[in-house]
């Protein structure tokens, strides 16, 4: 009863819809690949969180920064991507190796007061001490861009 007709069109639910015809042109298989690759390594870490939750060595994935040992294709698929943001861990380290390994640590440094990932350099910012590096320079950019 709140939806605008003129966006959603004559059909009551959303559930009654039909999906648009997708290209077979789209399908990029290369792609799908790096993505299985992706949701099996944050399926790892989660596995590796979840006992150490339940031990109450943490309460939040933030609070672990785990260190990984993948297989060079593996290191590949993962390129580009910032693999503690997508396992939301305040930090993870990968290296090369060739057995898959794993291994828990928890994330050193301060919990910044943006983000609430725990970091290093948290504190060190003389203008926002209860930030990161990250967010002190994304709140820096929002004060300029509201001062304009």
């Amino acid at each position: 009863q709140h939806r605008p007709k003129s966006v959603f069109g004559k059909e009551e639910s959303v559930h009654l819809r039909s999906f648009p015809e997708i290209p077979a042109s789209w399908k990029d298989d290369a792609l799908d690949t790096k993505w299985e690759t992706v949701r099996a390594v944050r399926g790892l870490v989660m596995a590796m969180l979840e006992p150490k939750r339940a031990e109450k060595v943490i309460g939040s994935s933030l609070e672990a920064a785990p260190a990984l040992t993948l297989d060079v294709e593996s290191i590949k698929a993962l390129s580009g991507l910032d693999m503690a943001e997508i396992s939301i861990t305040s930090q993870i380290s990968i290296n090369q190796g060739a057995e898959a390994d794993y291994a828990f640590h928890k994330a050193e440094g301060c919990k910044c007061d943006r983000c609430w990932k725990i970091l290093p350099d948290v504190g060190q910012d003389a203008e926002h001490k209860g930030l990161c590096a990250r967010c002190a320079d994304a709140v820096r950019k929002y004060a300029r861009k509201m001062a304009a």
